[in-house]
């Protein structure tokens, strides 16, 4: 209660030096410390670090930096899915904690994730003038979550609600070293130097050699070091909302090869904001607001380019783009390179509107509902659906969260989302999804109205354990019949289609992945947007060698998309209307016809924004980038010679747009 009034009483001080946005301040303010304070849990689904057998001080006076590696140890070898809980309080370390690698099993695949029970007082820190982060010259991680070994896969590794903090005096310190395959979330954290000076050489390191791979980074602050985030590989796509940057020496964020992609950024500092410091790299930025450095550019590229709506203060100029000076405070919208068009249509984005992902009450761990009481039982292979169904329909009041612990659920028949849930935690435990014998495309969750006009589904693992016996679902793993919003956010699965949309509503998504390792020309798109309905989408993964999003009708607005096969990655038709920011193509399929588009757009508006192409194999033959219809004319855009080296094709899209007739 006690931090409760803190968190208040400091936000009521934020209100008060803006008098006249008083109101509106104030209720976003205490709106934001309701949602985001006093992450709890029921006894047993995580592991306390500071309960038996670990029992970490969490007083900040005793070093436990030996405790938290050997919970890591523990638990990191299990390849399934593990939480470690930080309650609130200062953990103290003196050394590197190391997150992937293992003594034992190297080719541990990860499944961690590191859960605070707040950003803002659960802070893991590094002691003043450690000793072995003192020579500049050699960076040492306090979290080294980055695999030396490339081809490596270390799945979910996330950091939810916490702050990490190297401390003072360190300057070879790097908050957190990460590397993501195939996908990894970073949300409501904190990386803080809090020297004076602001000493450590990086808040957040993306630097580790891998094949392609994407994460999704929301509600990242960082204060201090040289750079404030780093990201070197040529083949991630780094998708970013709601980032900050303070006082960082070098540069806020600097992008070497990447597709990054970001919503919503807001810098303070004397150098500049943002660097994309390659030819290779990709930068997108939608919303971003840039004070200080009254020497330098708040926007230096050198690679290729999309803004719309960034704003300086105190710079001597908000953009030079490839040693051209953009001067001004604002620049409104602007791509580097040229825009596509397929028809004379104006060479400017829909900017669509956007709505944040919404938030439910954290519901207060006695009340949640365990479908182990009901039961359900992992791991013995039968069917736990009529046991997952009884206990949905036997919340009420208050019960207002369904859970599932640590195992593999297996579902044979279809799970009817109703009455009184509002949220579905899944914790990442695996659901192993079979089809009963002779079914047609059942989907695993029917989501219907409810009681509560918000429904939030996340941290689910679907058949993405080996499963010989098992055929790959021909359903979705989600059918929203709710006219209600309903919210998708960390989802992993592997099937032939994801979400299917079948009535108008409103959706968003969070760091949603489907993989599909079927091929046919029959098979289900990985997403079905339903006319009419208006989608909010946060990062998307597919790996799929057919349709992978159809938009029928809809209004879908995506930042960062993600895929590493071939076919129509997008198709947009029947007066629908998609905007994407940020997007990585990687076709490495050898099997699909040269002439398949990438981009499908017929009678619709479509903004790809920020895009990177890169074919391999016998797509870096094909001729047809994308594809247009307006009315009865349909139109090719070719691809020849366009950056091939050897046997690829890369390619960089600033602004693509497609508008209906």
């Amino acid at each position: 209660m006690k931090n409760l009034v803190n968190a208040i009483l400091l936000n009521y001080k934020k209100c008060m030096k803006r008098p006249r946005l008083y109101p509106v301040l104030c209720f976003i303010a205490l709106t934001h410390t309701l949602f985001a304070l006093h992450k709890t849990f029921p006894e047993g689904l995580v592991i306390d670090i500071t309960q038996a057998p670990y029992n970490a001080d969490n007083r900040g006076k005793q070093d436990v930096t030996e405790i938290i590696q050997r919970a890591i140890n523990e638990n990191r070898d299990l390849n399934h899915p593990t939480t470690l809980y930080f309650p609130a309080g200062v953990y103290k370390v003196s050394n590197t904690i190391l997150t992937l690698m293992s003594d034992t099993k190297p080719s541990s695949r990860g499944f961690l994730t590191f859960q605070g029970e707040n950003e803002q007082d659960t802070v893991i820190r590094l002691e003043d003038y450690s000793p072995g982060f003192q020579n500049a010259e050699v960076p040492k991680p306090l979290f080294n979550a980055a695999c030396p070994t490339p081809n490596e896969d270390k799945f979910q590794n996330n950091f939810f609600d916490l702050t990490i903090d190297v401390g003072m005096g360190n300057p070879a310190a790097i908050g957190l070293s990460y590397r993501i395959k195939p996908q990894a979330a970073i949300s409501n954290v904190t990386i803080r130097s809090t020297d004076p000076r602001g000493l450590g050489r990086c808040g957040l390191s993306v630097c580790a050699p891998l094949e392609p791979a994407s994460a999704f980074f929301k509600n990242l602050t960082i204060e201090g070091f040289n750079y404030g985030v780093q990201l070197a590989p040529r083949d991630y796509c780094l998708v970013l909302e709601n980032l900050t940057l303070r006082r960082q020496n070098k540069a806020g964020l600097e992008n070497h090869q990447n597709v990054c992609a970001i919503y919503k950024v807001n810098t303070e500092g004397e150098k500049p904001a943002l660097v994309n410091s390659s030819q290779d790299g990709v930068l997108t930025v939608v919303d971003g607001h840039f004070k200080g450095g009254a020497t330098e550019a708040a926007i230096v590229n050198k690679g290729e380019l999309y803004v719309r709506d960034v704003h300086e203060q105190g710079y001597q100029t908000i953009l030079l783009d490839k040693g051209m000076v953009f001067p001004g405070e604002r620049i409104k919208e602007h791509a580097s390179g040229t825009s596509l068009t397929l028809f004379d249509v104006a060479k400017k984005s829909l900017n669509l509107p956007v709505k944040a992902t919404p938030e439910v009450v954290w519901d207060d761990p006695k009340h949640w509902v365990n479908v182990a009481d009901f039961g359900a039982i992992p791991n013995d292979g039968s069917d736990d659906s009529a046991a997952i169904q009884a206990a949905i329909d036997s919340m009420e009041d208050k019960q207002c969260t369904l859970y599932l612990p640590h195992g593999v659920w297996t579902v044979e028949r279809t799970i009817v989302l109703r009455l009184n849930v509002r949220r579905v935690f899944g914790n990442f435990a695996h659901i192993r999804f079979k089809e009963p014998e002779g079914a047609q495309q059942l989907p695993l969750f029917r989501v219907e109205n409810t009681r509560h006009p918000i429904l939030v589904v996340e941290r689910l693992m679907v058949n993405t354990e080996p499963m010989p016996e098992v055929e790959v679902p021909k359903g979705y793993l989600f059918e929203n019949h709710r006219k209600q919003t309903l919210v998708l956010k960390h989802i992993w699965g592997v099937s032939q289609g994801l979400y299917l949309g079948v009535t108008p509503g409103e959706a968003f998504m969070e760091e949603v992945a489907c993989s599909s390792p079927v091929s046919g020309k029959d098979n289900v798109p990985m997403c079905y947007f339903y006319p009419h309905e208006q989608v909010w989408a946060r990062y998307m993964s597919a790996q799929s060698d057919f349709t992978t999003l159809i938009n029928d009708g809809a209004t879908v607005w995506m930042l960062g998309y993600s895929t590493d096969k071939t076919g129509v990655q997008l198709d947009t038709r029947d007066h629908a209307r998609t905007e994407i920011i940020g997007a990585f193509v990687y076709s490495s399929s050898i099997e699909e016809e040269a002439d398949v588009p990438t981009f499908s757009t017929e009678d619709s508006d479509l903004s790809l924004l920020g895009a990177k192409v890169r074919m391999r194999g016998r797509r870096h033959e094909a001729t047809f980038f994308a594809r247009e219809t307006q009315g009865n004319k349909t139109r090719d855009l070719v691809v020849q010679e366009v950056g091939r080296e050897g046997n690829e094709t890369t390619f960089a899209v600033p602004m693509m747009v497609a508008a209906k007739g």
